[in-house]
């Protein structure tokens, strides 16, 4: 249920709220979290101009996330050699304790990391950072994904 309104002091989920963890680690030198799921269904035709029907479709599901450097050095060293190639899971949780508003868990699962950023600027006073697309196998938005599952062989 969402909270009355007027709410009291304002208080909404913020990125203050936000950790995340990767495997058994938390990870506390995020900077910004960017993640989104894309289910395209197909398009059935018939005779005729118009569709009839569509099919489930195909899902997407990818996001990006910025490191500070030394975090991502930390990570990289704990994957290894071929360190793209490992899976891992993101998990990120808004908690405003106290406030009334629920916790919300959103679980990026089977995360692979695809490109790797880095840029450095003289002018700069931000400490620096790696920005890390990927894609994932799911997105479970507070624990439900949005995709149905595989399909499995029945008996």
């Amino acid at each position: 249920m969402s909270a009355p309104y007027p709410l009291i002091n304002g208080v909404r989920h913020s990125w203050a709220s936000v950790e995340i963890k990767l495997d058994d680690d938390i990870i506390l030198g995020i900077t910004e979290i960017n993640y989104k799921d894309k289910l395209d269904p197909g398009i059935v035709k018939g005779a005729g101009v118009r569709p009839i029907a569509f099919t489930t479709g195909s899902a997407e599901f990818d996001g990006d996330v910025t490191l500070l450097l030394e975090e991502f050095n930390t990570m990289i060293s704990k994957f290894g050699p071929a360190w793209k190639t490992r899976q891992f899971d993101i998990i990120v949780t808004y908690d405003e304790s106290g406030s009334g508003l629920s916790t919300i868990v959103d679980t990026i699962v089977g995360c692979r990391i695809t490109d790797t950023e880095a840029s450095a600027s003289s002018t700069s006073v931000d400490g620096s950072v790696r920005k890390c697309p990927f894609k994932a196998l799911d997105i479970l938005w507070n624990g439900l994904s949005s995709a149905p599952g595989q399909p499995t062989a029945t008996s």
